[in-house]
């Protein structure tokens, strides 16, 4: 049984032959989109973006709703103050 000799340069060292059987794999694995997944994706985005849209106005609208009563609130205390 031979051993892996790391001081032959020669030789391809284990770590990049494992680094090329990875790319190897990752090449047959699909893992990138393809052309029907990224509309598909593309797709599901603009819905979120939509719905983040939605939710942001409701977000902006309860805001400013809490700045209004809070200025009003502050002009009362004012008036019993003075």
């Amino acid at each position: 049984m031979r051993t892996w000799d790391y001081s032959n340069s020669g030789n391809m060292k284990p770590p990049l032959l494992v680094f090329i059987v990875y790319l190897l794999w990752l090449k047959d694995s699909h893992c990138a989109p393809t052309w029907k997944d990224k509309t598909a994706i593309s797709e599901n985005l603009k819905s979120f973006s939509e719905v983040g849209e939605i939710d942001a106005d409701e977000e902006v609208k309860k805001a400013l709703i809490g700045i209004k009563q809070m200025k009003i609130m502050m002009e009362r205390k004012e008036k019993e103050h003075t």
